[in-house]
């Protein structure tokens, strides 16, 4: 028989992880209108928790992006999908789209700090990041220019500068403004009170914002665009706790 037609009797069970490893051992049909077919069975609220985990660690992006968008995946899950370093910009967006992971996740990152940990929306999240003026404190240190020799000064300018990318077409230097990014994920290290999920999501924020300043837009898989620039809310979460200067030296 098919293994389409038996897929539903493979992810019964109990067992969840019995289940990750026969379809990993004997996957379903992934081409062709079969590929299909999987992609609409991960998005349906009765999809088997088996399948989903199985998606989540060994899927395509689309299907990734698939499970990322059901809401019946657990955060067990969805944890899962975050540690992809290479496939969670694609949906980390519509993961804080989730109530309960982005309550969850502006907990961890923002606690202490009502004004943040508060927001409903990652609309809202980042209205406030900007609403909140956390550059000011460091604008002091940032030179006219070149680098600057303070940490969280320097996240600052490159904040501004990823700002005027987007919003006056200033185009992107690959290889001085990956560096800058480099910098930006370098920074989250530093932050070692918040969960290490947090601290992906936070890296998947700066993957996507990388992706978007490099194209402008970016297409994702499932056709639609975003327009977040989610810069934003790593480094305004790194100023909020890293509030000490820290010694900074480019190498770019």
């Amino acid at each position: 028989m098919p293994k389409q037609m038996t897929l539903a009797k493979r992810c019964a069970g109990a067992d969840i992880l019995a289940v990750v490893q026969s379809l990993r051992v004997d996957p379903p049909l992934t081409s062709g209108p079969e590929s299909k077919k999987l992609l609409r069975t991960l998005e349906k609220s009765t999809c088997p928790e088996g399948l989903l985990l199985w998606a989540a660690m060994y899927g395509s992006i689309e299907m990734k992006c698939a499970v990322a968008n059901n809401p019946v995946a657990s955060l067990d899950i969805v944890s899962t999908l975050i540690v992809d370093t290479h496939a969670a910009p694609w949906y980390v967006i519509s993961l804080l789209g989730r109530d309960d992971i982005f309550k969850s996740f502006v907990s961890d990152v923002f606690k202490g700090y009502p004004r943040f940990s508060e927001a409903e929306t990652l609309e809202v999240l980042i209205q406030e990041c900007y609403a909140a003026g956390l550059d000011k404190k460091w604008e002091s240190h940032i030179p006219k220019q070149g680098s600057s020799t303070v940490l969280q000064a320097e996240l600052v300018r490159i904040l501004w500068r990823f700002g005027r990318t987007l919003n006056y077409c200033v185009a992107y230097k690959l290889d001085y403004d990956d560096e800058m990014f480099l910098t930006l994920n370098a920074a989250l290290d530093l932050l070692d009170n918040i969960s290490f999920t947090s601290k992906c999501m936070l890296r998947a924020c700066l993957r996507w914002s990388q992706l978007i300043q490099r194209g402008g837009s970016v297409k994702v898989p499932d056709g639609g665009y975003e327009r977040y620039d989610l810069v934003e809310v790593p480094v305004s979460a790194f100023l909020l706790h890293m509030q000490d200067p820290l010694p900074f030296q480019a190498t770019y």
